[in-house]
């Protein structure tokens, strides 16, 4: 029994030994190569295997979120990068292999953050020669980086799209210039359906998950604006909204309360009283939204729901947003321009608990005992980017339930393999982050 287990613990040393060994660009891309297979989920195998003749009717939808590295925030950081090759941290060089890897992945989506804005004609150009369309929001105030989300046009017709600027003016919570973009699109062979993509870059700061939720809360209330169906035109009863898929750098790690939320879908007063503000990773939602921007604690416009409820139609114009956007060149609206001739009824703010009505779930596992993805390097390999989709939780495993269906998704290795990278970018890594793929299908 001992000389077994010496045997075994001797094998694993070797293994780990051969995995920090120094490896070529040619090795470094064939490990991605090996470690970064697709993961079908239960319904992907099922299409695999010809369930219901292949699915024919629908769409499958490849969809990519990457993290691109900005070269400006690159150059503006040197100290974060003084460990790497420097050849590959050239943009002329990191421009290209980024093309590159667009081509490979092939997707019909991509959703892009850390965008340079002087950059945006050189991607529009040549992605439009792959057959891509695109729309942009750069960083508010003097950033020069954004998000970007690109769709195939011989596949998707752009429906409506929406820009979200957490920078509000005068509060002290929402002074950051983090945004979100948000795509309503519909498959050109079906254009009854519609799918919305959302994509954000939230705050870095590892300390401030007050201000990520507060960026969180604004996000999932402009996507419920643009989501929304009416009951009139809904023929699926188990949801008014359309499918949605959310991605980013959300600069958050699994597990805490912040994306705990965004998969539960609640957060309870418990864990966010200020008496618990030492033990928490964030502060009390009650002081988080400021009541006059009109977002109440189910993470919706207040003006929009009370149209919405009101007139039982699509109620997306930006009108009935109290929101300052600079692209509208608007301030938050007061009841008086609003035409209103009653004020907000109050019971929807403050409660101490938040909650939205998207059913998300995260396309790669989360749990305690699959947490150790990778996607990039933060002192240590961590998992701070995600794509979440709904509707389409499975509850009781089963393929069928759900409009929008998981298929299979690119594998992202563990924090133990990723060693191996060592610093990224590199000859094998175009940024300083890992891209995340996934295939979905949506019935006819």
């Amino acid at each position: 029994m001992i000389a077994t287990l010496t045997y075994v613990y001797w094998i694993i040393l070797e293994l780990l030994k051969s995995l920090k060994q120094e490896k070529t660009g040619t090795d470094l891309k064939q490990f991605l190569a090996e470690a970064r297979q697709d993961v079908y989920t239960p319904y992907g195998e099922w299409i695999k295997e010809g369930g219901r003749n292949g699915e024919a009717r629908g769409d499958f939808i490849k969809v990519l979120s990457y993290n691109i590295l900005s070269q400006n925030l690159l150059e503006m950081h040197p100290h974060l990068y003084k460990n790497h090759d420097e050849r590959y941290l050239d943009w002329e060089y990191r421009k290209e292999a980024l093309l590159k890897e667009f081509q490979e992945f092939d997707a019909d989506v991509l959703c892009l953050q850390e965008v340079e804005g002087k950059e945006t004609e050189f991607f529009n150009t040549h992605l439009e020669a792959l057959g891509y369309k695109g729309i942009y929001k750069k960083r508010t105030n003097d950033k020069e980086d954004g998000c970007a989300i690109y769709y195939r046009v011989e596949k998707f017709d752009l429906k409506e799209y929406a820009t979200v600027e957490y920078y509000q003016p005068g509060i002290q919570l929402l002074n950051r210039d983090n945004i979100g973009l948000i795509a309503r699109l519909s498959p050109k062979n079906n254009p009854d359906r519609n799918i919305v993509f959302a994509n954000t870059h939230l705050l870095f700061n590892p300390n401030r998950h007050d201000i990520k939720l507060a960026q969180v809360q604004i996000l999932l209330a402009e996507i419920d604006r643009v989501a929304y169906r009416s009951s009139i035109n809904n023929t699926n009863r188990y949801t008014p909204y359309h499918p949605v898929i959310l991605v980013g750098d959300f600069n958050l790690k699994p597990f805490t309360h912040v994306y705990k939320f965004l998969v539960s879908g609640y957060l309870e007063d418990i864990q966010c009283t200020s008496r618990n503000r030492r033990y928490s990773d964030f502060a009390n939602p009650n002081q988080l939204m400021p009541v006059h921007l009109g977002i109440t604690d189910a993470c919706q416009h207040y003006e929009v729901v009370r149209n919405r409820v009101q007139s039982r139609t699509e109620i997306s114009d930006f009108k009935f947003v109290r929101l300052f956007n600079s692209d509208r060149k608007s301030l938050s609206f007061s009841d008086e321009q609003l035409g209103r001739k009653e004020r907000m009824n109050y019971r929807h703010f403050g409660s101490g608990c938040l909650y939205h009505h998207l059913n998300l779930t995260s396309v790669y596992p989360h749990d305690q005992f699959r947490g150790n993805n990778a996607t990039t390097f933060q002192d240590d390999w961590c998992n701070v980017d995600y794509i979440f989709y709904g509707p389409g939780r499975s509850r009781n495993g089963s393929k069928h339930e759900g409009e929008l269906k998981l298929v299979s998704y690119l594998r992202l290795p563990t924090k133990e393999e990723a060693e191996v990278l060592k610093a990224i970018p590199n000859e094998a890594c175009a940024s300083d982050h890992l891209p995340l793929l996934a295939t979905f299908f949506l019935p006819s």
